[in-house]
């Protein structure tokens, strides 16, 4: 929270909510491995509902990281999403005032700063760290992935990660964003096992048959109009 901003002394001060704890990157480094997996849920759902929040008002974070989540040091363990610095707020026909990247998190399209943002690039670093937490390994940067994409999916890292929730944060961290979630509410729904998620392999499988079925019937309806 920022509670009051002032100028002074030939500058600009702003007065914010005081937290004690520690930010998920370091609190990462200080157990030295993966995080149990519901308290990583937990970070994520209270990450992702901040998310929410936020993309209702047209409001997208940008940068979204273990170094910009923090565990407040309460009874609660309050999760916290900090630095706005790259947040693309409504009103700016946009643009982004700084484009943030962080390998590992980023996805492909925020590298080209021509590219339109929404909910799919906070979806896309919401995934990438919750495959960082139950894994224990970062996502290979994005531009190598475009290329050739060698990351595997959590379940075969680690079998006794339920399949469901390992399709559903591989789906969040797809190269192609038409790919991902269409919301952050879908992603959460789904890694808390309110919704079936397909493997990506079935799903581009899917996709096609769909699309070669609505050719075909596109080409038997123009043989019946010509008959």
């Amino acid at each position: 929270n920022v509670y009051e901003f002032f100028e002074d002394n030939g500058t600009a001060y702003i007065v914010m909510e005081f937290l004690e704890g520690v930010n998920l990157s370091d609190y990462i480094k200080q157990i030295d491995g993966k995080i149990d997996r519901d308290f990583s849920l937990k970070i994520i759902n209270d990450v992702g509902t901040a998310l929410i929040t936020m993309h209702k008002k047209q409001t997208y974070h940008l940068d979204v990281a273990p170094d910009n989540i923090y565990i407040c040091a309460d009874k609660d363990l309050k999760i916290k999403l900090l630095d706005f610095g790259a947040a693309k707020l409504p009103g700016n026909n946009g643009k982004v005032v700084d484009v943030i990247l962080k390998p590992g998190y980023s996805p492909y399209e925020q590298y080209d700063s021509a590219n339109p943002v929404g909910e799919w690039n906070d979806i896309y670093a919401l995934g990438a760290t919750l495959y960082m937490l139950l894994t224990g390994e970062k996502v290979d940067e994005a531009t190598n992935r475009h290329t050739y994409d060698t990351v595997r999916a959590p379940h075969d890292i680690d079998p006794s990660i339920p399949e469901n929730l390992s399709n559903a944060v591989m789906k969040a961290i797809a190269v192609e964003r038409h790919l991902r979630f269409k919301s952050v509410s879908d992603f959460l729904n789904a890694i808390n096992g309110e919704k079936k998620v397909l493997s990506l392999k079935k799903e581009k499988k899917k996709r096609i048959i769909l699309r070669m079925t609505g050719i075909i019937a596109s080409l038997l309806c123009l043989c019946a109009v010509g008959l």
